[in-house]
């Protein structure tokens, strides 16, 4: 919003006393005097609404499908589980103020622990008169359901954007909508206002109001006399003219005037579109951008191969991957690659790629197909079965997995991995594993008081340079000139011509492995298998030297500080401080083992310096008895994690938390500088994230700096003479409580993407809960958030992806556009159904050239119609097939229909207009452009047509082509034309009221 001169003059604000004026009444002795008084510990000392009376339409447009980041624990009673609340009549404190003011804030006290009947949604008004009618909106959001005031702030300007003026008010109306909990009456325990009450600025604040006052009352009474007939434009000329110059000014740009002129009094269509092209270079259809406020964004899908379900690509297949669901996609470069994932039976571990366009021009069909990099393994095994005796490759790599994470330090070219999901059978299978372990144990223990030689040999576990066989791995190779086995063979793995991964380098081939290792003639001994449980930690080289080659960092994370097997967690690299960031996921339950209820499940934040090898805990997750619980981050699993490079932010949203779908939005500010210029440039791009903002950042809870421990097990610590490392995280700010009542609903395994240049993020729907009847579902939404903070859903046109959820998204900045492979399309339907369908999204942002083609598609559709009273049919239909149908988006439904209904104005013309008309032989008209010249004008003393047309067919087309003239003006900013309010309206409102 646009500040004055006075804003910036402000001085800090204060607390401004008040009293109550009237409320639209009360439950009981909860009377509204008692927000006054802030008292959290007694629980009489609020303000409960009357008892409910109807119902109210607002409710059933926010349903049960999410909940604020302070809800209850599963289990417990929240207000958006089960069927959509019954809500009650509008219910109303007025709040006034000793004097008029500027009131910056308002607060909110609550009682001491959650309660049923504490407000969620709320609107507020102000004014200076206490009738609604004539006060202005200021605010609309809602509390969380917990114990922490909370501070709202507030519009302090009004009118027309870069003419804004300070709003000093005396009343405040505030209505609550709903309660936390269905079924309760809403209750407010206090309120303080926060604001300037100084006689010097509110004195100055009147002033501007008062003159921004007359100045529009001015401009409505101009614009209801030239909306309402010809025959008042002389007056409306006169008023114009004799008016302040500010006052005449200001009313509209000179070229929406003209405009008014050649259309809607003269009829010069061609004119007319030659104003709007200048319009367009003059910049009065600015607006028309990304977050700008006018147009639509359109979506287009577009289908690259596939089908939609998991027949079309089996397991194994070199051309296109299997059907799968929690799979991990990441853009390397120019390259996707794909890995692992569910595919409805078993878990996949194939690594494919899919190479992108080269260039933001390139056509969408130079890119290439899939491309299998490693087929994965070659029969359905299960985790706990050992390594495969024998392999197609030398290195060692993951086993097959989903829910897993994967994410890309661009600075090396490392693919870094975490993570996996294991299901009940396989619980049962480790837990049957332990107790043979244990009856091996004991039977041990009797052998080993044998004699030495009674003792059978057994052969060593293999073993490398990171120790014994690793889990998840294959064995790691020796190093070189050590004895190899038959997969030691050194060298990075490489793709050959059919997908399949070999290696290059080393000296010898199969047939020489088999020589050097001889096979034993004593029974073959028992392979231990290896725990699931264990967090293995991987990296995969994707580009430079070695590429192909993976790398066990970690063979159990939980081991060394870092998290344990988790899945549905998120992660990025940050590359410019080498350090990886995991945030939530759900921690894999151990069978047999003590139950880690008590946190949850859920996992915190932790970063792992790449550099060092070292991770770090942050912070964890909060538990039930926290007093501090509702200002923290609290977990989740299947969430969205952004990151905003310019601003150096953590952007956590959306998610699952027990049976709670959560809505809410957190920053997480970390450290990216490495010296002062550096730290100057990150603020000023802190500060291009808004003023909304940095004052959260203010009122965010600030995480002390961290300084990751050297691991135990290092040999070299830290070298002393080394600079200190930043701090890493430098606050946690809420920026949302439920981002669901202005955009999309709160969802788990949302996919979203920020653009790096302009910031936009964009979201595709996961498994929502329905607003109707509160089941799950998978949903093929499409939103886009601004940075603006606005949120704006995709119209799709077209054809597009069945609704899923448990896809991968990759979005590729140089060419806008979103790839989707896979996902499960249902959460009632076939249980081993997974999609491999693959879809390339590209959003269509409003464009200052798309406000130009829809303005003359009005244009000359008014244009047809008056032809098809005034010209030969035959004229008019060929004006319809030629020009107004160039300008037609016939996959804007809206707008295709509209043109179709064209050819009813053709039908109703005159009969008299039946008529022949000389045609040319190439199909044009004879003197077509004479024929298809002006229409008739309105231009004459008294608001006379010309053509010696009927005063009332006058009127007709003066108030159709004014329609006309008020559509166009919705393209331009609201500051550079009429007022969109009618005194006509205004004056039906009074009568309304009075009578």
């Amino acid at each position: 919003m646009a500040s004055n001169e006075g804003s910036g003059a402000l001085p800090p604000p204060s607390v401004l006393p008040y009293t109550i004026h009237s409320s639209s009444g009360h439950t009981a002795s909860f009377r509204p005097t008692n927000i006054l008084v802030d008292n959290p510990s007694d629980q009489s000392s609020r303000w409960t609404g009357a008892t409910s009376k109807a119902s109210d339409e607002r409710e059933l447009a926010r349903q049960a499908s999410s909940a604020p980041a302070s809800a209850p624990a599963s289990g417990s009673s929240t207000p958006r589980e089960g069927q959509p609340k019954k809500k009650r009549e509008t219910q109303y404190i007025i709040m006034e103020l000793e004097n008029p003011a500027i009131v910056t804030g308002i607060g909110f006290g609550k009682y001491c622990k959650t309660h049923p009947c504490n407000l969620f949604e709320f609107s507020l008004y102000g004014g200076l008169s206490p009738q609604k009618r004539y006060m202005e909106p200021i605010l609309h959001g809602g509390l969380r359901n917990d114990a922490q005031k909370e501070l709202f702030t507030l519009r302090i300007e009004t009118g027309r954007k870069s003419r804004e003026v300070l709003f000093p008010v005396k009343y405040l109306r505030i209505e609550a909508h709903s309660a936390h909990t269905q079924n309760y009456n809403v209750s407010i325990w206090h309120i303080w206002l926060e604001g300037v009450a100084s006689a010097e600025h509110v004195q100055q604040a009147l002033k501007g109001y008062e003159a921004y006052r007359l100045t529009y009352t001015t401009h409505l009474m101009l614009s209801h006399l030239r909306r309402t007939s010809p025959a008042y434009l002389s007056a409306f000329s006169t008023v114009l003219n004799s008016s302040p110059t500010h006052t005449s000014t200001t009313f509209e740009h000179p070229l929406l005037s003209h405009l008014h002129a050649t259309l809607v009094v003269r009829g010069q269509f061609d004119q007319t579109e030659a104003l709007l092209e200048e319009s367009k270079e003059t910049g009065l259809f600015r607006e028309w951008c990304s977050g700008g406020g006018k147009g639509k964004n359109i979506g287009r899908w577009e289908q690259i191969a596939g089908s939609a379900t998991s027949g079309a690509g089996e397991a194994g297949s070199p051309t296109w991957p299997a059907g799968r669901g929690g799979h991990q996609m990441v853009r390397v470069g120019r390259k996707i690659l794909l890995f692992g994932g569910w595919d409805g039976e078993r878990d996949l571990g194939d690594l494919w790629e899919y190479e992108l366009p080269l260039t933001s021009t390139s056509p969408t069909s130079s890119s290439g197909g899939w491309r299998c990099l490693h087929p994965g393994d070659p029969a359905p095994p299960t985790p706990l079965s050992p390594p495969p005796t024998s392999s197609t490759d030398d290195e060692p790599r993951p086993r097959g997995r989903s829910c897993h994470q994967m994410a890309v330090d661009e600075r090396t070219g490392w693919v870094y991995l975490l993570g996996a999901k294991l299901g009940p059978e396989e619980e049962e299978e480790w837990a049957a594993e332990l107790k043979e372990r244990e009856s091996r144990a004991e039977s041990s223990s009797t052998t080993s008081r044998l004699p030495p030689s009674t003792i059978p040999h057994r052969m060593a576990p293999s073993t490398g340079p990171l120790g014994p066989t690793m889990a998840g791995a294959i064995p790691i190779p020796p190093p070189t000139g050590e004895p190899r086995s038959r997969a030691s063979t050194p060298g990075a793995a490489a793709p050959t011509s059919n997908g399949a991964t070999t290696t290059n380098g080393g000296g010898g081939d199969a047939m020489d492995v088999e020589e050097e290792v001889k096979p034993s003639p004593s029974p073959a001994p028992r392979v231990e298998k290896r725990d699931p449980f264990k967090a293995d930690f991987w990296r995969y080289k994707a580009v430079g030297p070695g590429r192909g080659k993976w790398e066990l960092l970690c063979e159990d994370t939980g081991a060394v500080g870092g998290p344990k097997l988790l899945f549905d967690h998120q992660m990025f690299v940050h590359s410019q401080t080498q350090r990886l960031f995991v945030f939530g996921g759900k921690n894999q339950h151990l069978p047999g083992g003590a139950s880690d209820d008590s946190d949850d499940r859920h996992s915190g934040m932790f970063c792992y310096d790449i550099q060092k090898g070292v991770w770090s805990h942050l912070f964890g997750d909060p538990t039930s008895t926290d007093t501090f619980r509702a200002e923290r981050l609290l977990s989740r699993f299947g969430h969205s994690m952004l990151y905003d490079e310019r601003a150096s932010t953590i952007y956590v949203f959306s998610g699952q938390r027990g049976d709670t779908y959560l809505s809410d939005m957190w920053a997480i500010k970390i450290s990216s500088v490495t010296n002062d210029e550096d730290e100057e440039e990150e603020a000023e791009d802190s500060d291009m994230l808004g003023g909304r903002q940095t004052r959260l950042w203010r009122a965010g809870a600030v995480i002390d700096a961290l300084h990751p421990a050297p691991a135990a097990s290092s040999d070299a610590g830290p070298s002393p003479s080394a600079p200190p490392r930043q701090p890493t995280i430098l606050s946690i700010s809420q920026l949302s409580s439920d981002y669901s009542l202005q955009g999309p609903a709160a969802a788990f395994t949302q996919r979203a993407s920020l653009d790096p240049e302009t910031r936009e993020w964009t979201l595709l729907s996961g498994l929502i809960k329905d607003r109707k009847t509160g089941r799950e579902v998978a949903t093929d939404e499409v939103w886009c958030k601004t940075k603006d903070d606005e949120w704006e859903e995709v119209e799709v046109r077209g054809s597009k992806p069945v609704g899923r959820f448990a896809a991968q998204v990759v979005y590729d900045p140089l060419r806008k556009e979103h790839y989707m492979f896979g996902g499960n399309p249902s959460s009632t339907g076939a249980a081993a159904t997974r999609l491999n369908d693959f879809w390339r999204l590209r959003v269509i942002c409003p464009s200052p050239e798309e406000a130009l083609r829809k303005a003359k598609f009005l244009v000359r559709k008014q244009r047809f119609t008056e032809m098809c009273q005034t010209r030969p049919t035959l004229v008019a239909l060929h004006y319809l097939q030629n020009t107004l149908a160039a300008v037609v988006d016939h996959t804007d439904l809206a707008e295709a229909s509209s043109f179709r209904l064209c050819m009813t104005a053709l039908l109703s013309a005159p009969a008299s207009n039946n008529c022949e008309v000389p045609m040319m032989e190439d199909g044009s008209i004879l003197g077509g452009e004479d024929v298809e010249g002006s229409t008739s004008s309105l231009e004459g003393e008294g608001g006379a047509g010309g053509g010696g047309q009927s005063a009332e067919k006058d009127e007709e087309l003066y108030q159709a082509r004014m329609r006309l003239f008020e559509e166009l003006l919705e393209f331009v900013p609201e500051e550079e034309r009429q007022p969109k309010d009618d005194l006509r309206d205004l004056a039906m409102h009074q009568d309304m009221l009075c009578s």
